[in-house]
């Protein structure tokens, strides 16, 4: 059985000393050759293997990424992955990158589809890369991610339906977000963060936090936030107060200021 069985897989995967002679060692060391054999006899994923040898195309995980069906690619994936013929690699990751792929096509507007697909790129992509290279997990969190990137896709949109764009958002149209907005309207914070920070929008306050470039803030700004946070009562207290303890408002400055009005 078991050398019919061994010729079967070999026929399969190639000659000896192949890239793929892990998998026929694998194949012949089954512990149940009967199910070894079914699988090769009627398997999808037997059968993708078997065409990708037969034309000669290195298997690597962008061509079974083309191929179908995709849970036969995915299965034989695994195979591969297990028995050192592939790296692993963090399929969260790949998904998240299909999925704003995605996501972006489905903008039809030039411009906001250029921006958000650089803040996809340098900020939610970058960041996702560098948590899963850091990681000895094969799956990286992308739910916030998907978060944070359609909410700042639903923020242009507003933005857009209002006559503005990033260069000439205000708080005005930050503060009206937040009342008008989708349920997970908070979330654009990250798109704030990162637009601010690239000089593409003035410091805003949302939901009591500063959004702001990582420099020191001009003193116009500064006082602007400062006199928003002092007497706003559409801020929640506790956010106000924090939002006054941060660094960048110079807690001294404030209570001199406040001292004199």
């Amino acid at each position: 059985m078991r050398c019919a069985l061994g010729e079967r897989a070999r026929r399969l995967v190639g000659p000896p000393g192949g890239p793929l002679e892990a998998i026929h060692a694998a194949i012949v060391a089954a512990r149940q050759p009967y199910s070894a054999h079914n699988w090769l006899r009627s398997a999808a994923s037997a059968k993708i293997l078997g065409e990708l040898g037969t034309q000669g195309v290195a298997v690597t995980h962008e061509v079974l990424d083309a191929c179908s069906p995709r849970p036969a690619a995915d299965f034989l994936r695994h195979l591969l992955v297990a028995n050192g013929v592939l790296a692993p690699r963090d399929e969260g990751l790949v998904r998240l990158e299909t999925w704003i792929r995605a996501k972006l096509e489905a903008i039809d507007d030039a411009e906001r589809r250029r921006l958000l697909r650089f803040y996809a790129t340098w900020r939610l992509l970058r960041r996702a890369r560098q948590r899963s290279a850091g990681s000895h997990q094969t799956q990286s969190p992308i739910a916030h991610s998907k978060a944070y990137l359609n909410a700042a896709i639903a923020f242009l949109a507003f933005l857009d339906d209002r006559g503005r764009d990033v260069a000439d958002c205000s708080q005005a149209d930050v503060d009206a977000w937040m009342a008008e907005g989708i349920p997970s309207a908070h979330e654009v914070r990250d798109f704030l963060d990162w637009a601010v920070d690239r000089k593409l929008l003035a410091p805003v306050v949302i939901a009591g936090r500063v959004v702001r470039h990582s420099t020191a803030l001009d003193d116009d700004t500064r006082w602007s936030v400062v006199e928003r946070l002092l007497h706003d009562d559409g801020v929640d207290l506790t956010d106000r107060g924090g939002g006054l303890s941060r660094p960048a408002l110079r807690p001294a400055a404030v209570a001199h200021r406040g001292h004199h009005t």
